[in-house]
């Protein structure tokens, strides 16, 4: 009998370890999301008016670009992701280039890593 209660309750805490959701949402960013904790940011990232530039901006009135710069932004919990996953997501965004602006080299990429160490990301 104990062995049988033993292994039941071994199934349950299973079921409930491989059952585990993970969900965010970001319908918005504010100055706060890169301090408060809920995002890792990292390099040039800033974040205002609703939206995360991963590049810094030039200064009003200054016709010199950012040059060679990097933003990079994770979540700030790991998120399971075997044996078994099943992602949905959803992305608004933008890439544009700085007003009167020739340069141009933006992207973004969904990565998965094993740690939030920038070598690895």
């Amino acid at each position: 009998m104990k062995i049988f209660v033993l292994l039941l309750l071994s199934a349950f805490l299973l079921n409930q370890a491989s059952s585990q959701t993970t969900s965010f949402y970001f319908p918005s960013f504010s100055p706060e999301s890169c301090n408060n904790g809920s995002l890792l940011c990292m390099g040039a990232v800033t974040a205002y008016d609703g939206y995360l530039s991963l590049t810094s901006e030039p200064l009003p009135g200054s016709p010199n670009q950012p040059v060679d710069e990097v933003g990079r932004v994770l979540y700030h919990q790991p998120v399971l992701a075997w044996p078994n996953i099943t992602i949905v997501s959803s992305f608004t965004f933008r890439i544009s280039k700085y007003p009167n602006s020739t340069d141009s080299g933006d992207g973004m990429a969904f990565i998965f890593a094993p740690t939030n160490d920038t070598s690895s990301a």
